[in-house]
């Protein structure tokens, strides 16, 4: 039996609706509620009968869905630390012509859904590594960090000399644009070998390097820092940055150099590998 508290205009919309109760509060705002337990749904139709289903759940949650497909989904989630959390789910596409704040996480489900700014598709972060705590995936190892400096990088002094580092990336979509951003660290006796950078064996980026480009040496000395290794200046996070486009859902990176000299003589680091996808 539906009860209501309004005049006989909106108890018509109460049985439209098949609301149990309609509470008309103030011009602005209309409550709708129904017995303890129980959803409410209210159905917002066009005059091309196209329409979408805005539906209260248990405990706060809301879902609002059209031909039976979840478009916008709000629940309250509990972790397993008994710390309450919220969470909006979304399928489908979300727009706002006004800003969008985001207090929490923002996850994309899925890497081949987007984010566009003014009908422009945005780059993604797809990986990254700073090796302070992982370095999974790459051909070697060896890590390093300079002086009393806490961070930490993958090669460095006496670790990498003439050799090429590999990492393969899985799962992007296919026909991406992929962005690589990473810095790379020059150690020591470097004069003019060449650095670089490749995607599935084809070079991509390179730069030749030397460690004094002075007449005198004395000169780079007293103007340079040696950081690590021998007292030779170095030279910190070079940046690097190139984009192409990978028709695969794979592809390999490999960071190497030409040097022939022992890595204890000059070497070379890498730092904060970023990959993005458009």
């Amino acid at each position: 039996m539906i009860k209501s508290n309004c005049n006989q205009k909106y108890q018509k919309i109460a049985l439209l609706l098949g609301l149990c109760f309609i509470n008309i509060t103030n011009s602005n705002k209309i409550l709708l509620t129904n017995e303890e337990a129980k959803t409410v749904q209210i159905e917002l139709k066009n005059h091309n009968g196209n329409s979408v289903v805005l539906e209260t759940l248990q405990d706060n949650a809301f879902s609002v869905s059209k031909d039976n497909e979840t478009i916008l989904s709000y629940s309250q989630i509990e972790n397993q630390n008994e710390i309450d959390t919220s969470k909006i789910d979304v399928a489908g596409t979300l727009n706002s012509n006004y800003d969008f704040k985001v207090d929490g996480d923002l996850h994309i489900v899925q890497m081949s859904n987007s984010i566009f700014y003014k009908s422009q598709k945005q780059w993604k972060l797809f990986s990254f590594d700073d090796f302070q705590y992982d370095k999974q995936g790459w051909s070697e190892q060896a890590i390093s960090s300079c002086g009393s400096s806490e961070n930490i990088f993958l090669g460095g002094h006496c670790n990498f000399g003439g050799i090429i580092v590999t990492k393969e990336y899985k799962g992007l979509p296919p026909n991406s644009f992929v962005n690589i951003k990473f810095n790379i660290h020059f150690f020591d006796d470097w004069t003019g070998e060449l650095a670089f950078a490749q995607i599935n064996g084809i070079t991509m980026w390179q730069q030749s390097y030397q460690w004094c480009n002075k007449v005198l040496i004395q000169q780079c000395k007293n103007q340079g820092i040696s950081a690590c290794g021998k007292e030779t200046p170095d030279t910190f996070a070079y940046p690097v940055s190139f984009t192409f486009q990978v028709k695969e859902t794979f592809f390999i990176l490999g960071v190497g150099s030409n040097l022939s000299k022992n890595s204890c003589d000059a070497s070379w680091g890498i730092d904060d590998v970023q990959v993005y996808i458009n």
